[in-house]
């Protein structure tokens, strides 16, 4: 294989920092970008940030613009990884997981770009009643992480020091924006944060994974930020997977510590889903409470239609994904999906009205499985007679509804409808593909009201106004 080759052609943090480009390009994707371009870039950065950080050349800690992978290289490296990667689905092939079994492939290689700033946006409206509670689970609490996040989002280079973030802070302190002290930065830094040499003995001790293995369920979730040992800078090799980690590191937290069993994640995320769709449709409903506990969490009351909403919070095991337990990944599947869909058929049958309707389960997981799942899957793999699959009710991940809720009322519309032809010739599509399939530039995938709940203009603005 060639692909050994090419990963030790090359040093580590020259591979971080031509990584790190390709996600600045797609954080800037609209205006100069050519199609060629976008189609090499696309997908390119999440296979390769594991790979490189543990089967690179770590002789040098040196970046080199001068020589970096080219375009082949880069194609004969996803292609063999893609190949080789490949043969460990086919024996889920044979345990009736098709679907699944393409899912997990395609988490691999085709890996949706949703804009940043609405990850920003999500982390401070999800939790943002819970700001007390994460300084006491999380190296620092909700505001503090926002704004470590935002003044990284700022950075344009790829290596930053410490001293550079405390710098922007001590600054936003300075005009009273916000007031963060410098131990709290570092303890941010020390908790999320790793060299190559103690990532690689992290994924060889702990996860056992060896350096023949190439796929592993990157110990990059859990250290998203690479220090240089030599130059004392950091590097971040994709921003969404820090986000994320954070996300999930406080969710976990929840929902270890005892003295939080009362709270429940499922209604902090029923809450951020309504506030979601609230900034869009104003005619938002509940269904009343009757003997038969089989209804959604709400419903869109919208000129001609009535959109049923129940949202699921669901997590799939990491061991699971990470092996692909197919017996235990259709279980979750089964107890969730299925009775989203049971529950939003019943809730069509209160609304008895002569409107066009519609529902959508939405889902906290990412849509690597979710995105394959058809309703005509379903209908074969978890039969019951309490449901058809109707085909107008889609599943979206919590990115969809986010890039879906980034538009119009008539275009959310637009785009469910466009989800829904597809669903009728057996097709599977998202939120992302149907805006570029509608080719209207009044179609959005930033998300406004979390990107005004991240802050990122407010503070942007004020340093400009500051320097200024």
């Amino acid at each position: 294989m060639q692909l050994y080759k090419i990963l030790k052609k090359y040093n580590t943090f020259t591979w971080l920092v031509f990584i790190k480009y390709i996600e600045n390009i797609e954080n800037k994707v609209d205006k100069n970008i050519s199609k060629e371009e976008l189609i090499f870039n696309k997908g390119l950065r999440f296979p390769l940030i594991d790979l490189v950080l543990r089967l690179s050349n770590i002789d040098t800690a040196k970046f080199s613009a001068k020589k970096t992978p080219t375009r082949e290289e880069i194609n004969i490296l996803l292609s063999e990884y893609n190949e080789e990667h490949f043969k460990n689905f086919i024996p889920i092939f044979e345990n009736r997981g098709y679907e699944i079994a393409i899912g997990l492939f395609l988490d691999e290689q085709m890996k949706v770009s949703y804009p940043l700033t609405n990850l920003l946006g999500r982390i401070n409206l999800l939790f943002e009643n819970f700001n007390y509670l994460i300084g006491k689970l999380t190296p620092t609490d909700l505001s503090h992480i926002s704004l470590i996040l935002l003044t990284i989002y700022n950075k344009e280079n790829s290596f930053f020091y410490i001293k550079d973030v405390k710098i922007v802070v001590n600054t936003l302190k300075e005009i009273n924006i916000f007031v963060l002290e410098e131990n709290k930065i570092d303890d941010f830094f020390s908790h999320f944060s790793t060299n190559v040499k103690d990532y690689r003995k992290i994924a060889r001790e702990e996860y056992n994974i060896s350096n023949k293995t190439l796929k592993s369920y990157r110990v990059i979730y859990e250290k998203p930020i690479i220090k240089n040992l030599e130059t004392n800078q950091f590097i971040i090799p994709s921003f969404k997977i820090l986000v994320e980690s954070i996300t999930k590191l406080i969710i976990k937290k929840m929902k270890s510590e005892k003295y939080l069993n009362n709270i429940n994640f499922g209604k902090i995320f029923e809450d951020y889903i309504k506030k979601l769709t609230s900034s869009i449709f104003d005619d938002i409903l509940e269904f009343k409470e009757v003997d038969n506990k089989n209804k959604a969490e709400f419903f869109i009351n919208y000129e001609d239609y009535n959109i049923v909403i129940e949202v699921k919070s669901f997590m799939f095991n990491e061991n699971d994904i990470s092996y692909e337990n197919v017996k235990s990944i259709n279980r979750k599947l089964e107890n969730n999906i299925k009775k989203a869909f049971i529950q939003i058929e019943e809730s069509f049958k209160r609304l008895n009205n002569a409107k066009e309707k519609i529902g959508i389960i939405v889902t906290f997981e990412k849509d690597f499985i979710l995105s394959n799942l058809n309703n005509s899957y379903l209908r074969k793999q978890f039969k019951t007679s309490k449901t058809i699959y109707q085909n107008n009710i889609i599943i979206l991940s919590i990115d969809e509804y986010e890039v879906l809720m980034s538009n119009s009322s008539n275009n959310v519309i637009r785009i469910l409808n466009e989800l829904i032809s597809l669903e009728d010739i057996g097709q599977k599509g998202s939120v992302t593909s149907a805006i570029s399939r509608l080719k209207d530039n009044n179609l959005k995938e930033k998300n406004q009201y979390l990107l005004n709940k991240s802050k990122f203009n407010e503070i942007e603005q004020n340093l400009q106004n500051y320097n200024a």
